[in-house]
């Protein structure tokens, strides 16, 4: 009996069929909306491993979000480069680029075997001469700097004479040269080429040298260069604004299998947008992970504005007002073209259009002062 009343008590939600239907309602809507978030995302994520990596738009693209058709041609008009009628990608002529005036050259003049006219055995004026280029790449070479520094002796008194031993070597009786151990530094940090890598390259033309060698002389000079970053950093830290980001690099586990990521922090700031006359400056510094409290040490002391991403581990910098928040609008914009590539969002395509047009106002106004 107790089973009957209860059934039919209209008071209990779960045996109203009325609010039954409303909670699958609400049910519904809420899978929806993430069905559309993970569609979204998934959209994003195949053009990022597919697709292109230009964040640019097409106008192919923005002409999905347009509600009127494209006005026809000019017949008249030169077609852009791209594809042709035929649907034949033509190739843009832009010319050849001109090899540096800075680079020697070597001439190689080819005369005729004879410059006497065949018809009346009188000797022919030069009146021009046809010049075609090639350009050579002469390999890496090593060489060895040998110093020498004789000794001088009195046969008389006994006495010594010898010039004292230079103190230009950057590694106190070590092998490299200071052009040497740039070399090393470039093609690590610039190239992008380990130091194992250098060692096999080294190797081919007949220097031997262990990575661990290598990498004390990356140490040495990452010790001699200190002082310079430091203070680099020391004058960013006066400025009044500081452009932040990072960057994943991935780092060689020494003596085990594998990688991690590591952080490369850049910190810099341009006077020249704004028409100042301060010189430019950026820094880098290395951390094992992104933890937020890389760049609180970082920038650690500035006031001012800081211009960043929306990374979570930047919030606590601006808690207590030295710092200033100011939003990275590339950042942004790279939200909108997502959206507009993965699901066609007209309100995303405005958002870019409107983008493009400030953009266009800063390089109108680029190097005016504020």
């Amino acid at each position: 009996m107790k089973d009957d009343q209860r059934d039919s008590n209209p008071a209990n939600p779960k045996d109203d069929p009325l609010e039954r239907i409303a909670v699958l309602e609400r049910r519904v809507a809420v899978l929806t909306r993430e069905n559309e978030r993970l569609e979204t995302f998934l959209a994003v994520l195949r053009h990022r491993i597919f697709g292109r990596s230009s964040e640019k738009m097409s106008p192919d693209q923005f002409s999905l979000l347009d509600t009127a058709a494209p006005a026809p041609a000019d017949p008249g008009e030169a077609e852009p480069s791209g594809e042709d009628t035929t649907g034949r990608h033509r190739r843009s002529r832009g010319g050849r680029r001109p090899l540096p005036d800075s680079l020697p050259r070597v001439t190689r003049e080819i005369l005729p075997a004879s410059t006497q006219c065949p018809c009346c055995s009188r000797e022919m004026a030069r009146i021009g001469q046809d010049e075609s280029k090639q350009l050579h790449l002469v390999p890496a070479h090593a060489e060895v700097h040998v110093t020498v520094r004789p000794k001088f002796a009195c046969r008389t008194c006994g006495e010594l004479a010898q010039a004292p031993a230079p103190d230009d070597r950057p590694i106190e009786r070590g092998l490299p040269t200071a052009g040497t151990i740039a070399q090393v530094v470039i093609a690590k940090y610039l190239n992008h080429m380990p130091l194992h890598r250098q060692a096999a390259h080294y190797a081919r033309f007949g220097v031997l040298l262990a990575t661990t060698t290598l990498y004390g002389w990356v140490e040495a000079a990452a010790r001699d260069l200190a002082p310079i970053a430091d203070r680099l950093l020391e004058l960013l830290l006066r400025r009044t604004k500081i452009h932040a980001d990072d960057t994943p690099v991935t780092v060689l586990n020494p003596g085990r299998s594998g990688t991690h990521d590591g952080r490369f922090w850049v910190y810099a700031d341009d006077t020249r947008p704004r028409g100042g006359i301060e010189p430019s400056i950026a820094v880098f510094r290395f951390s094992a992970g992104r933890a937020g409290k890389h760049p609180g040490q970082h920038l650690a002391g500035f006031k001012g504005t800081l211009q960043a991403d929306a990374f979570s581990g930047f919030d606590h910098l601006y808690r207590g007002g030295a710092m200033v928040e100011a939003g990275c609008l590339g950042h942004a914009r790279r939200k909108l073209v997502d959206l507009v590539r993965a699901k066609g969002s007209p309100v995303a395509g405005e958002g870019v259009k409107q983008i493009a047009a400030l953009y266009r106002i800063e390089r109108r106004i680029y190097g005016l002062p504020p």
